[in-house]
């Protein structure tokens, strides 16, 4: 994702916004589906972040919807926003799920999430699926 923000924040390209598009899609609907409920049941504290995360994704959803890419300092507003959302999982989130489950449940959901992710990733241009952004880390490591 961090790799398609860069290209579309240095010029607009309709095929890059429109992959940006559908990797953000899956992304969140990996995260909906399987992440978040199952750290959202994983400690008592963990729900109220797994509610705010999902409020993030409307609000992104939102945002790329109404996102003119051909601006670049939208696009560079709506890339910290993403690079925000994933730092607050990454610190907060990541933490709760490493705390309340134990290294068989995250490693089981690890799989699930790649397998998810394999039926839903379109390649991209390049010929690679989208996984994670350089830098991200997925719950199980």
């Amino acid at each position: 994702m961090e790799r398609l923000l860069a290209e579309l924040e240095s010029a607009y390209d309709q095929a890059v916004f429109e992959e940006l598009k559908t990797v953000l899609s899956v992304h969140t609907k990996i995260e909906e589906e399987l992440f978040y409920p199952a750290v959202g049941d994983a400690t008592a504290s963990s729900k109220r972040l797994v509610d705010s995360a999902e409020y993030d994704h409307r609000a992104l959803h939102n945002w790329i919807d109404d996102l003119d890419p051909t601006l670049p300092e939208e696009v560079a507003d709506f890339r910290r926003a993403i690079g925000e959302h994933i730092a607050n999982e990454e610190r907060d989130i990541f933490r709760e799920a490493e705390r309340g489950l134990d290294e068989v449940d995250l490693d089981n959901l690890g799989r699930e999430m790649i397998a998810r992710l394999e039926e839903l990733a379109p390649r991209g241009r390049d010929g690679r699926r989208h996984e994670k952004s350089e830098g991200e880390r997925t719950p199980a490591g």
